[in-house]
């Protein structure tokens, strides 16, 4: 047919390019995108090397003003921040918004930095490292990039709540069984009294209906939004933030001591406590959170949270409850339950 003729035209010149736009817009997840990106680049390309850094900014200290931007390497299974000066290149395009080559003397090889944006907003870069004097392809990068950039849009437009930009339930619901199974194999023990572990911290605002029945679901949705600017800034980038339904928030604090994991969740709710939400005044939260163990089962440890969130509002709010903490000193039964025992968990 002729309306087929230019999909098979693009397949006999190219069929590479063509397996590649296929294999990146069935993405459906940022890791599973920057994996293709790269793979299929270096199919296309003659490259030494190519990296995709994602661009974040942070506050500095845990609920600070002063921000910073850094880098974050989405292949990178911990996630860690790194300066945007540990890539030659990066910050000359970061502060003059252009494609910036880099020429190595040392090896006669040279560095290109690509921004990768996705509409107006700057997502990350792409750093492409040159075999010797091989000639680069500027318009099949910026193509790669348009796709890749268009895809990134979509899934976060799929993965992100539309309210708060935080991740949402979907999300979490398919991410917390990759945070139980990497939780079992990564536990870190520094002493006998001191182990590094998951936590899963279920956040919710105090008496929230009565902030949409005095000020209207107008201010109650910038509550929301302000709720989690705060927990943006609050937390490290490597832990995990959900909107979990209406005015309940889940977080993911990623290998912290119980001592470190109380003392986020505290500096959380006094950043609640004294901020002024505009039109509304002042708003608290109440906290509820669980170590994940080995081998937990989503349904259960959702449930010790939830169990330690209900006990912090039924004693006063305002307050942070851990459910072992809680079993330990009797106020709480413990939940014994086998993955045997939940056929699904949805």
């Amino acid at each position: 047919m002729q309306d087929d003729a230019p999909l098979s035209q693009i397949v006999d010149i190219n069929p590479l390019l063509a397996t590649t736009i296929v294999d990146i817009t069935a993405q459906s997840d940022e890791i599973s995108l920057t994996q293709q990106l790269v793979q299929h680049f270096h199919k296309l390309v003659p490259v030494r090397d190519v990296h995709y850094y994602q661009l974040v900014q942070t506050a500095e200290g845990g609920g600070g003003d002063i921000t910073k931007w850094f880098i974050v390497d989405p292949l990178d299974r911990d996630r860690r921040m790194r300066p945007v000066t540990d890539i030659d290149g990066i910050p000359a395009c970061l502060e003059h918004g252009e494609q910036v080559a880099i020429s190595r003397l040392d090896t006669n090889q040279a560095r290109a930095v690509y921004p990768v944006r996705s509409s107006s907003n700057l997502m990350g870069f792409l750093t492409v490292d040159w075999l010797g004097d091989t000639p680069h392809s500027a318009s099949l990068i910026t193509f790669l990039l348009d796709i890749f950039s268009n895809q990134a849009l979509l899934i976060t437009s799929k993965e992100r709540d539309s309210l708060t930009k935080l991740y949402n339930r979907q999300v979490f619901n398919n991410r917390i069984l990759n945070v139980v199974e990497t939780a079992s194999h990564s536990r870190k023990r520094l002493t006998d009294q001191t182990t590094k572990q998951f936590c899963l911290g279920m956040l919710d605002i105090d008496h929230f209906k009565r902030v949409n029945d005095q000020h209207g679901h107008l201010m109650g949705d910038e509550v929301l939004v302000l709720f989690a600017r705060l927990m943006r800034r609050n937390f490290r980038f490597v832990d995990q933030l959900f909107r979990y339904g209406g005015e309940e928030f889940i977080v993911i604090l990623h290998e912290v001591t119980e001592e470190e994991a109380f003392n986020t969740f505290e500096r959380m709710r006094r950043n609640i406590e004294t901020f002024i939400f505009p039109g509304v005044g002042k708003v608290t939260t109440s906290i509820g959170f669980a170590h994940i163990h080995e081998n937990e089962v989503p349904a259960t440890l959702i449930e010790k949270a939830d169990r330690a969130l209900y006990y912090a509002k039924q004693h006063g709010r305002n307050s942070i409850q851990c459910f072992q903490t809680l079993v330990a000193e009797g106020k709480l039964s413990d939940i014994n339950r086998a993955s045997d025992d939940i056929e699904m968990w949805k």
